[in-house]
């Protein structure tokens, strides 16, 4: 193992991040057993194993459509945004209970997206209100599972 061809201390080794699969987390002879094993044995205490969110996050990335979720709400927030008087009956509405703006969203960068989707759920039940008194309601705003 590179440990052992770098003259590095077992004992050292203090965490162990992986996928959960059996080779990896197995009883007696995966990665993490043996690792743990070599650890021990060369004095230092039972490493911590933990699960890798980022292999789970691209797990759901895989099977989630977020395009499912994102066209409701940029059509959501055109529609305040893009037009002067919305806009500015939105703002007006969200200033009376102390909240700020929608930002817009940028196909551009993937982070104007969390930002939006964030923003867009902290303001749900404020943006149901305002598109139901613009009679322009949104019917995923009532579904638990689309939420």
């Amino acid at each position: 193992m590179a440990i052992n061809q770098k003259n590095l201390r077992w004992k050292n080794f203090k965490c162990i991040t992986t996928d959960g699969g059996k080779n990896m987390s197995g009883k007696d002879k995966a990665v993490v057993a043996l690792v743990s094993k070599a650890v021990e044995n060369d004095g230092g205490s039972k490493p911590l194993v933990l699960h890798c969110i980022i292999h789970q996050q691209s797990l759901c990335g895989k099977c989630l459509d977020i395009s499912e979720v994102l066209k409701p709400v940029i059509s959501t927030v055109n529609f305040i945004r893009s037009f002067g008087l919305n806009h500015r009956q939105f703002r007006k509405f969200i200033e009376e209970i102390g909240e700020n703006d929608l930002p817009y969203h940028t196909a551009v960068r993937w982070l104007s997206c969390g930002k939006v989707l964030q923003r867009f759920f902290e303001l749900r039940a404020v943006i149901e209100i305002f598109l139901n008194e613009k009679h322009r309601p949104l019917t995923e705003l009532q579904n638990n599972a689309w939420l």
